[in-house]
């Protein structure tokens, strides 16, 4: 009987421990579009895309920033010089609450035109 006992106790302690330290669900929230933002308190971003005003498609300047941190994408293809070959897709990924995103201005084609462009995000609450 004591061994039932205890059993049933050391049982009940697992799954109680268990339960209180499972991740937490997200749920929907909305879409958002934007150029920079931080990732609120209780929430997380899903990043679908990143839609620059200008893509450059002969060069690497094709960038964003997360937490100052360049973060450099290849929009893809061959030109006539035959630098570039497959695109490198990164999307989607997930930044958790407190993060930074940003998209600064970006000289291009010689200096005549500058660009920033738009995150497409989708925003989860932390249940």
């Amino acid at each position: 009987m004591k061994f039932l006992l205890t059993s049933f106790l050391v049982l009940w302690g697992c799954c109680a421990w268990a339960q209180s330290s499972a991740p937490k669900e997200l749920t929907y929230s909305r879409v958002i579009l934007l150029d920079s933002g931080v990732v609120p308190v209780g929430k997380v971003w899903k990043i679908e895309s990143y839609m620059p005003e200008h893509i450059i498609p002969v060069d690497a300047s094709n960038f964003f920033f997360i937490n100052g941190r360049v973060v450099t994408f290849y929009t893809g293809g061959s030109f006539s010089g035959g630098i570039f070959g497959n695109s490198m897709n990164i999307f989607p990924f997930w930044l958790p609450a407190g993060t930074v995103i940003e998209s600064r201005k970006q000289v291009i084609y010689g200096g005549t035109l500058s660009s920033v462009g738009q995150f497409s995000i989708i925003e989860f609450n932390e249940n």
